[in-house]
């Protein structure tokens, strides 16, 4: 179970609301955009209620708190990919359908890590990542965003 669930949710949250706050509630008009920031906001509430217990009663049944954070995965990857579709859908140029259905494949290793949270999967790992492993991860997301500016301002 991973530690840094609540502050993975509170980070998705504090993306939902800030794009809320910048773009105010008439941008959930558009059914993509109100799919997504729907979508990131269960996953952030998931995400954080998977720490805060240790797993809740509905009647007899015990949802353990792996269900929890893996529900929030695939949550935010079922809106992402959402979106992706109606880009797609909407969109009228090649290379914006490209960049959508790019978005959807992507959604799917998000997808995929969620329904193995969620089963409680023994290769899903357990223990907290080592500094030289979150360097890597922080330089890799770093070098994404870098790479996807530069793609970006030269379509």
């Amino acid at each position: 179970m991973s530690r840094a669930a609540p502050a993975f949710g509170a980070f998705v949250l504090a993306l939902d609301t800030t794009f809320l706050a910048t773009f105010g509630p008439s941008a959930l008009s558009e059914p993509g955009v109100f799919l997504l920031c729907s979508g990131l906001l269960v996953g952030a509430a998931l995400a954080i209620a998977s720490d805060l217990t240790g797993g809740f009663a509905i009647g007899s049944v015990t949802v353990p708190r792996t269900v929890l954070l893996g529900s929030s995965h695939v949550a935010i990857a079922i809106a992402v990919a959402a979106l992706g579709a109606w880009i797609a859908v909407t969109a009228a140029a090649t290379t914006t359908r490209l960049v959508a259905i790019g978005t959807i494949v992507g959604s799917a290793p998000l997808a995929r890590l969620g329904v193995r949270t969620a089963r409680d999967d023994r290769r899903v790992p357990d223990r907290t990542p080592s500094l030289r492993r979150r360097l890597g991860i922080g330089l890799l997301v770093v070098a994404s965003i870098g790479a996807g500016l530069v793609v970006a301002t030269i379509i």
